[in-house]
């Protein structure tokens, strides 16, 4: 007579003995129970971040900026500028010192030709958050003049 050199009648048993003894197992069942536990604590930190920060834009969407410039060049108009909260002045020290001391958020020093020249931003430090106030400013692109010349 032929014996079948693997008889799997057994296979059962064991596999059923070895499920068993693995999920008794105390570090089984702590990493069971721990993986849905981590996953709800990443989601909790993850609303608590975003509610924060949409309760931080809420309160700096209707912040103004006050701020003072000088302006060499000419080409900020008065009216547009204190329509953003600026206003001109003529002493660029006294205005890095209100800066400084806190009792002006921002200075800006327009130079004779901003085209060759940097304009320098003093601004005061707010944190990292608060600082979207600068959003106020126009971006570099947006400020080039178109020349006159076709």
């Amino acid at each position: 007579m032929a014996r079948t050199a693997f008889k799997q009648h057994n296979l059962g048993t064991v596999v059923g003995f070895e499920f068993m003894r693995t999920i008794k197992k105390r570090g089984f069942v702590i990493a069971t129970l721990a993986i849905p536990v981590v996953f709800a604590i990443i989601f909790a930190l993850i609303y608590a971040s975003n509610s924060s920060t949409s309760a931080n834009a809420d309160a700096q969407k209707n912040s103004a900026l006050t701020f003072t410039y000088t302006d060499a060049s000419g080409l900020i108009p008065a009216p547009l500028a204190q329509a953003a909260g600026g206003s001109l002045t003529s002493d660029p020290g006294a205005a890095l010192e209100s800066v400084k001391n806190g009792s002006s958020e921002a200075y800006f020093a327009y130079p004779a030709s901003p085209a060759t020249e940097p304009v320098k931003v003093y601004g005061a430090d707010r944190g990292m958050l608060p600082n979207t106030c600068w959003s106020l400013l126009p971006s570099p692109g947006s400020m080039r003049r178109k020349s006159p010349r076709p």
